[in-house]
């Protein structure tokens, strides 16, 4: 225990262990640490990614990484992750690829979907001709404010050439008044106040201080009649165009990332650059596959599309669609 100060140990989610690791980390406090990988539906009976993290407080071995093994017996690690720049990383080995394409790309914003936390109302199904929602009740109302909705599933299974939903969509940016509805489709207002006690009760304190009838995650983006997209969900590295349907541009829902573009040709552009082998390292050196939520929006807009397809040969495309040359940056892929 030479040069050791302390010892640490404790039982808990994988997720809270990388959490209090960061935050070493980044206070540059000098550790070491290990994780022993375990079933918590073995031991305990219950369904989480579970794990002994065991840190000890020192000078001699202190590091900015974490060995992990994947059971007690282990006597080599399976793997490691760290943190660099203020990012954890889950695979060590491609840190140079990942710092020469990280950047905040000037252009190009990832998204997350529409969220309305009340899909038996929000969310309708068109059967024999009709809407249907949630409460399986035939719906009456406007086509103006309905617009095809692609979930987590469609995307990740590349099913965007139709649509098993539509979604009603009250505002076209956060905060805006929902009144207008009861004057240009009366019918969706009167379905909307029916069903008022349901759409009032939504947990989130943030429906209460805005408009009746809110939803969030929608703004000028939601209304790109192009979009690059790819599923938070799933254990699927897969971005996907997604286009209009029935001559309406596509919602997604909140389990959804995605970029709205311009046109077919630069969605068809940025899907390339971002299923590309370079891309893919770049993504699965930060992404944890066991959190629920894999890919976040956080991770997504760590990478600078400008400096990937420079580092690709496509700039000029880029520059292109994205209205203008970088000259730092393309001096610095030049050099």
């Amino acid at each position: 225990m030479e040069d050791c100060y302390g010892v640490v140990s404790m039982l808990c989610k994988t997720s809270v262990a990388r959490k209090v690791l960061k935050k070493h980390w980044a206070n540059q406090s000098r550790i070491e640490s290990y994780l022993v990988r375990l079933s918590a539906k073995r031991y305990f009976d219950v369904s989480v990614d579970a794990c002994l993290l065991i840190v000890r407080y020192g000078n001699r071995y202190a590091s900015n990484q974490c060995h992990v093994f994947d059971e007690f017996e282990s006597l080599q690690p399976e793997k490691k992750f760290g943190y660099n720049d203020g990012v954890l990383l889950s695979n060590l080995s491609n840190l140079a690829k990942v710092k020469k394409l990280r950047g905040t790309d000037k252009n190009y914003r990832w998204r997350t979907g529409v969220k309305h936390d009340c899909r038996k109302v929000m969310e309708l199904r068109l059967v024999n001709g009709r809407f249907v929602n949630g409460l399986d009740e035939a719906v009456d109302i406007e086509d103006e404010y309905v617009f095809p909705l692609l979930k987590s599933s469609d995307v990740k299974n590349g099913s965007t050439k139709s649509a098993r939903y539509r979604v009603l969509i009250t505002q076209s940016r956060i905060g805006e008044t929902t009144s207008p509805i009861e004057l240009n489709a009366p019918r969706t207002w009167d379905y909307l106040e029916h069903h008022g006690k349901l759409l009032d009760d939504r947990g989130s304190k943030v429906y209460k201080s805005n408009p009746r009838f809110s939803i969030f995650g929608i703004g000028d983006y939601s209304f790109s009649e192009w979009k690059v997209a790819i599923s938070s969900f799933y254990k699927c590295l897969t971005f996907v165009k997604v286009g209009p349907l029935d001559g309406r541009p596509v919602m997604l829902d909140d389990t959804v990332n995605f970029l709205g573009v311009q046109s077919e040709s630069e969605a068809d552009f940025l899907t390339e650059l971002l299923n590309s082998d370079l891309a893919v390292t770049f993504f699965e050196s930060l992404i944890f596959w066991e959190n629920k939520r894999p890919i976040t929006v956080d991770i997504l807009r760590l990478l600078d599309i400008g400096r990937l397809a420079s580092e690709l040969g496509r700039y000029s495309e880029y520059a292109r669609y994205s209205g203008g040359i970088d000259r730092e940056l393309q001096l610095e892929f030049h050099k």
